[in-house]
Formats: structure tokens, C-alpha cells, sequence
């Protein structure tokens, strides 16, 4: 493609930089919107986000650096591939930032590249360690902007951009960024986004290029030898529920999971009374959510998932002391239960209707299902019945069943090159992954999730006519999830044509940014912590480093142990808290113990009397200050002022070190130990080698090899930090 393309009177593309790359007519109108100011573009799955992004590189390219950034590895490295295929750049401009690339090698590609491509995270952790500035960083892409919720690093990251860039520009990509307006708002909020653009399949100028996509609601029968267990369990649950009406002197109904959880929360904050109704609600509370779980399991999954839930019960009550468990299973009317469900037989409707569904069935299958043991189920099935199908889950390790990202990559390029026919997969093929178009994708069960039904539907309808196959059980939740998931999704659509026909977002206000002269470390497991962040955005340096003792060191002068109010009660009871005040003791700072949250009598059940004596012994026996905080602002703001404390004595340079050995071996092991690449024991063969630590700085690179363990990568970094000038 050589020629350039005028598109409402703004040139969109330098094409002399892109080759095998057609934009279609509404990629290019979208373009030219997102051009002039920050915008969330909306696109189905498969309909090319990714090629706005490439326009807008190129169009910004001149003004600085590009930065690119998708919730997973697996998707950046989609997104690397695509860069380099389609741009004319050298590959070594074109860069690819994952967690397995050191630190300062990050740091040395993020100041040689032109475009960077990243997970949020790994930027994050850069961003706080300054190892990279985005001053000269003139477009931030944020992939699957739907993540910029609550504290998702997305939202932190655009702050902070906006704040620093020169010349900041935003564009945001979702196939779904929410099913309400406030939902879209507070990602348009989080992303500075200034307007709006949406489009669907339904659009005019979308139409020729997408395939129609048949959705079949295939109904399942509940089995009617299931129905005795159902309502066994339904009248322990409903007990359960009359027992906490009761308790809370209420009549609303607890139909789900989500009523269960607001009465707990709301029970945990009358536990400072030590009123025993109290921990009984609690108890029935734990016990009623356990028992609509094994409801949900029987309806959503099947008798099978549902035995072996109850078996995990019974086998929890032997092994643990939890009241609620133990009481539950000393219920005649749940040990009933289990007992009815020992007596059913491992049929498996839903397999049934699956295998009859795909009979006939060609080409390439993906088909989601919510748990993985139901998918392992699935599979062992699918091959009895002569298919051949395989398990793609996520990395995490569940009862044996996990994929590192290596394998989820090689079964992908198996299924790609058509070496298996059905592709079972978790929530983990939703989004980030290159999962091969499909003309046949199956739900398993419904999702109420609009954004989810979305994703999942994406993955078929791209080059022939896609079909949908979604099981649902008659009669229960899943019938439930299959209206509430349409109605969510057509919610959804008229939110985004409101937002894209009538609304243009204003650009957040920015306070002044102003570099506060105070310098807190920051313990590197604190990482992740808002904390750290919005010190950061109040102007303070802040460094991450492996501290020894203590989660903050404020100005060389006051160490903070900065706890959660449920991890404050939780290393209460274990005994950690006070190891941790006694090793601080000796670290030579003012101590101060900051505890953020509410009240500490309702996070555990722990009886008030044991909390208050611990508060006294901490104030009393060490003789540490207790500060309380309500929220991470608060904790902020706490710390700025015992910052400002310092002001009134003399300031300490904050050490490198905050704990140095005493006696001479000690310090001269230290001394070594310091430099790059040597530990303990090769600082001990040194000295042994040398005799002292001037030998050892002065020695010759030929004496230094001769020591054991000592290459020439250590060598070349003893001698560039004993001989290269001191430039503060």
C-alpha cells in the first residue's frame, strides 16, 4: 500500500510505514476520531482493534515513544508479532517487555525502542522505580480497557502519564467496557477519555465485512431422580436462612450468594459487642453458603460435581476444627443429603445432549466451561465417544491441573494446526490469547456476564457463519443466567450508543504535581501496594528495596509497619507481630505501628478481650505508637505527616544499609558482599584468597579468576565499581 488516504480532511496514515496492512472504511473513520483526543474505541472481537492501534503508532511515532499494553503476556506477544509484521521499523525498535527480562535490561530497551509493548505490571514496577519516565512516551494504548476498574494498574498508569507526558494521548480498546453507564463512565474516567466511539455488527459501514452468527439455546432436562436431593438441599439451606432471619430480625428473602455475603458483613460489624447471637449468625451463614453451593453445583454441573463437593464437606470436618462445618454435617437432614446423593447414579445429562449436539459437527470446536474439574470430565467423555479434545487451562496449579504460558502455547499451535478437533477451555480463553477462529463454539453453561458472552462469542463468525451452542438447564439457575445475560447484553448496547450519539467525556482535572522533599523507602514486596502509589502521586521519592525490617523508612528516621486491619488481628494470633516489633526494636529509628481499616473487633472472630491486651502490651511492653488510618488516602496522608516530623530534627541521609555487622570479619564479609555477583560464600574465598579487601580491589583480573566460583562477568563488575568515578 503507497498511497496515503485523506480522511475528512486529516492524512491518517504514513503508508511508507506500513505494508500488508488495508484498513477497512470503519477502522479509518475511527481513526480519525481517535486522532484529535483521547478515545475509548469499542469494537467486536475479531473486527481489528489492533489496527487502530498501528494507525495511531504511526501517526504519533514522530512526537515520542509508543507504549502498548495488554493485561497478559500471551497477548503482548500477539501484539509484538503483529507490530513487527506490519511495520517497516527495525525489529530492535519494536520492543518486548515481559517479566522475565531483567530490570536494567528493561531499562536499557525502554530508552532504545520506539515502541514498546508491555503487560501493565512490568511498567508499573518500572514507573515506581524510575527506571523509566513517560515524558517522552506520546501514545499509551491500554488493550482491553474494560480492566481499568478499581485498582487495576491501568488506572494508576494513565494518571500518572498524564501528569508526566509531554504530549500525552490516549486511545483505550474493549469489545465490551461495561453493561451499565456507570460502568463505561468509570473506565472513561480512569483513562482520561474525551469521547466515545462504538461500533457493533449491526452497524452500516460493519456489516459487509462480519459473518451472521446463529445462537442456539439448546435445553437440557433436569433429571427427575435429582430433584429429591435438590429439595433436601434447599430445606437445609432455607433452615439455615429462617435461623438468620431470626438472629438479624429480618424477613428479605436470601436467595444467593450475594444476599449471604452482605448479612455477613453486616454481622462482622456487631462483633466488637461479643453478643453471642452474633458468632452464631456467622456460623449459619457459613454454613447456608456452603449448602447454595452445592445447590449451584447439582443445577449448573451435574450430581457428580455436586457428590464430590459434599465428600470435600465431610472430609473438611474431620481433618479441621471449623464449627460451622462440624455442625453442618451433625445436621440429620444434610447427612441425609450427602447420603442421597451417594445413591444416585454418575449420569450426566448435559454430556449426553453435548455428544448429540456434536455429531456432525466439522472443523475446529471451542467450547467454555466454568470449572476446570467439569472440563477434565468433559474431556475423559468427548474421547470415550472417539473425539479428540484437550484441556486448556490457566497456569495456576488446581488439584493437578494447570498450564505453564510455554504449554498453553504449544496446544494452541496443536489445535491451530488441526491436531485435535475440540479445544475445552476455562475463562483463561476468554481474553489475551490467540485462540484460532471457530465456526462452532458451546457454552456449557450460561455466564450472566454480558462482557463475558461477548468474549466468548467473538471467537466464532470471523470468515464463515458462526454458530453458538449454549446448554442450559430447564428449570434452574441456568434458565435464570440465560435471560439475565440478554438482558445484561442489550443493556449494554443501548449504554454505548448513548455514550457514543450524545456524550463527549471531559478530561479529568490534574492537581499540580510538585516534588516533595522527603524520600520514603518502600520494602520491594510493597510493590503492588496503592500505598506506594499514591505517595508517588503526591510528589514524594519513593524507593522499592528488599528491607529487612519494617514495610516504610521515612527520611532515614522512622520505620512504619504498615498493616491491613484483618492481617493485623491474623499475625496477632499467630505470634508474627510481636517477632516483627522486637526485631524492629533494635533497628535504631522511632517505630511506628500504622494499621489501615476498620474496626479490628470484626475482621476475625477473635474475642475483643484478647485484641485489647494485645494493644496494650504493643503500647505498654514495646513502647510503640499505634496510628489507625480509615483507607489508603488516609495511610497517605499519615505518613506525609510523620514526614513532616522530621523537618524538626537534624536529617539523615537514608542508608543504603539499615543493618550493619559489628565485628571486623562481619564487616569485611559485608564489604565484599556488596559488590555485584558475590554472596557469601564466594566473599569468604576471596578473603581467604587475598587476605583483606585491598588486595581484593587491587588484584589483577588473572588472581581474581584463579578463585573458585569467580568468572569473568563478576570480575568486569568488581573492577567497574572499585574504578569507575564517583558522579552523584
Amino acid at each position: 500500500m503507497n498511497v496515503t488516504t485523506r480522511i475528512k480532511g486529516i492524512r491518517f496514515v504514513q503508508c511508507l510505514m506500513l505494508h500488508n496492512f488495508t484498513p477497512r472504511l470503519y477502522q479509518q473513520t475511527m481513526y480519525a476520531n481517535a486522532v484529535k483526543q483521547n478515545t475509548l474505541a469499542v469494537l467486536p472481537t475479531g473486527l481489528g482493534k489492533t489496527a487502530l492501534a498501528l494507525m495511531m503508532a504511526v501517526h504519533r511515532h514522530k512526537k515520542g515513544k509508543i507504549l502498548v499494553m495488554s493485561p497478559t503476556k500471551p497477548l503482548c506477544q500477539q501484539h509484538h508479532k503483529t507490530f513487527n509484521e506490519h511495520l517497516t521499523l527495525p525489529t530492535d525498535m519494536v520492543s518486548l517487555l515481559t517479566g522475565s527480562v531483567k530490570p536494567e535490561k528493561r531499562e536499557i530497551m525502554w530508552d532504545s525502542s520506539k515502541i514498546i509493548i508491555s503487560t501493565p505490571q512490568g511498567i508499573e514496577n518500572d514507573v515506581l522505580n524510575n527506571r523509566i519516565s513517560f515524558k517522552d512516551v506520546s501514545l499509551i494504548v491500554f488493550d482491553e480497557a474494560h480492566h481499568a476498574r478499581g485498582n487495576y494498574s491501568y488506572c494508576w498508569l494513565a494518571k500518572r502519564y498524564m501528569e508526566t507526558a509531554q504530549s500525552p494521548h490516549i486511545l483505550a480498546l474493549s469489545a465490551s467496557p461495561g453493561s451499565t453507564k456507570e460502568d463505561v463512565q468509570e473506565v472513561c474516567d480512569n483513562l482520561f477519555i474525551e469521547h466515545v466511539d462504538v461500533r457493533s455488527y449491526d452497524d452500516p459501514d460493519v456489516k459487509q465485512y462480519v459473518q451472521d452468527v446463529k445462537i442456539d439455546w439448546v435445553p437440557v432436562n433436569f433429571p427427575s431422580d435429582w430433584k429429591p436431593l435438590h429439595r433436601q438441599l434447599k430445606l437445609v439451606y432455607d433452615a439455615r436462612v429462617k435461623q438468620l432471619q431470626s438472629i438479624i430480625g429480618t424477613t428479605h428473602q436470601m436467595r444467593s450468594k450475594g444476599d449471604l455475603l452482605k448479612i455477613q458483613r453486616k454481622l462482622q460489624g456487631r462483633l466488637k459487642d461479643a453478643d453471642e447471637t452474633v458468632w452464631q449468625g456467622l456460623s449459619y451463614v457459613a454454613e447456608a453458603i456452603k449448602v447454595e453451593y452445592s445447590i449451584e453445583l447439582l443445577e449448573c454441573q451435574g450430581v457428580m460435581s455436586c457428590k464430590t463437593y459434599l465428600d470435600d464437606v465431610v472430609d473438611q470436618a474431620r481433618r479441621g476444627k471449623v464449627k460451622a462445618v462440624k455442625r453442618l454435617i451433625a445436621d440429620v437432614e444434610f447427612v441425609r443429603a450427602i447420603k442421597m446423593a451417594g445413591n444416585l447414579e454418575n449420569h450426566q445429562p448435559k454430556l449426553d445432549v453435548l455428544c448429540q449436539k456434536l455429531e456432525g459437527v466439522k472443523g475446529l470446536v471451542l467450547l467454555f466451561a466454568n470449572y476446570r474439574d467439569t472440563g477434565a470430565r468433559i474431556i475423559e467423555r468427548l474421547r470415550e465417544e472417539g473425539y479428540t479434545a484437550d484441556l486448556f487451562v490457566g497456569q495456576t496449579k488446581k488439584k493437578g491441573l494447570g498450564l505453564s504460558q510455554k504449554q498453553q502455547k504449544v496446544m494452541l499451535d496443536r489445535f491451530r494446526a488441526k491436531e485435535f478437533q475440540i479445544l475445552v477451555a476455562t475463562s483463561v480463553a476468554e481474553e489475551g490469547l490467540d485462540i484460532p477462529a471457530v465456526d462452532n463454539v458451546f457454552f456449557y453453561e450460561p455466564t450472566p456476564s454480558a462482557i463475558r458472552n461477548i468474549q466468548r462469542r467473538g471467537r466464532t463468525g470471523r470468515h464463515n457463519t458462526g454458530h453458538v451452542h449454549v446448554l442450559f438447564m430447564k428449570g434452574t439457575r441456568d434458565e435464570a443466567y440465560r435471560y439475565i445475560s440478554k438482558r445484561r447484553e442489550s443493556k449494554m448496547q443501548t449504554v454505548l450508543k448513548s455514550f457514543k450519539n450524545d456524550l463527549v467525556l471531559p478530561q479529568k482535572s490534574l492537581s499540580d504535581y510538585v516534588q516533595l522533599d522527603h524520600t520514603i523507602i518502600a520494602d520491594h514486596r510493597e510493590k503492588d501496594n496503592i500505598l506506594v502509589k499514591k505517595l508517588v502521586d503526591k510528589g514524594v521519592r519513593v524507593k522499592v528495596e528488599q528491607l529487612e525490617y519494617a514495610d516504610y523508612i521515612i527520611d532515614g528516621q522512622i520505620a512504619v509497619e504498615f498493616k491491613q486491619a484483618e492481617d493485623f488481628v491474623g499475625s496477632l494470633l499467630d505470634g508474627r507481630l510481636m517477632k516483627q516489633l522486637s526485631t524492629l526494636k533494635s533497628c535504631g529509628m522511632h517505630i511506628v505501628l500504622l494499621v489501615q481499616g476498620g474496626d479490628l473487633y470484626s475482621v476475625r472472630k477473635v474475642h475483643p478481650g484478647a485484641i485489647r491486651g494485645a494493644l496494650a502490651s504493643i503500647a505498654i511492653d514495646f513502647q510503640v505508637p499505634i496510628l489507625h488510618s480509615k483507607d489508603y488516602g488516609d495511610s497517605c496522608e499519615m505518613l506525609l505527616s510523620l514526614a513532616k516530623r522530621c523537618q524538626n530534627s537534624v536529617k539523615r541521609e537514608v542508608s543504603l544499609h539499615q543493618s550493619k555487622p559489628q565485628s571486623l570479619i562481619e564487616q569485611q564479609e559485608y564489604i565484599i558482599q556488596s559488590f555485584p555477583g558475590i554472596g557469601p560464600k564466594a566473599a569468604r574465598l576471596l578473603l581467604q584468597r587475598f587476605g583483606c579487601v585491598w588486595r581484593i580491589v587491587t588484584a589483577s583480573e588473572r588472581e581474581l579468576l584463579s578463585v573458585p566460583g569467580i568468572g569473568k562477568k563478576t570480575v568486569d563488575q568488581i573492577r567497574i565499581v572499585s574504578l569507575s568515578p564517583y558522579e552523584k
